[in-house]
């Protein structure tokens, strides 16, 4: 019984185009969690009217905001060593 043995490429040709839209989408994403942190940090009207509606004090919409935009400051590179 023979088998025959077809070359495999090299990498997979989808590749970069996957990279490139997960790093698209994640960007969009990001820069939306971070405008809405801070519009909300600021109690600016939509938001504040929302918090209100919802039962939530205003000053909440301040303390949800500043913890929306410190969450962005970027992936950890390194990893602890113990």
């Amino acid at each position: 019984m023979t088998t025959s043995a077809t070359p495999r490429p090299a990498r997979i040709s989808g590749a970069p185009a996957r990279v490139t839209a997960y790093w698209i989408s994640t960007a969009i994403l990001g820069a939306e969690c971070l405008g809405g942190g801070v519009m909300g940090a600021f109690r600016l009207p939509p938001f504040i009217h929302t918090a209100t509606h919802l039962g939530y004090p205003a000053y909440f919409m301040t303390i949800l905001g500043v913890v929306r935009v410190g969450g962005h400051r970027g992936p950890r590179t390194t990893l602890a060593t113990a």
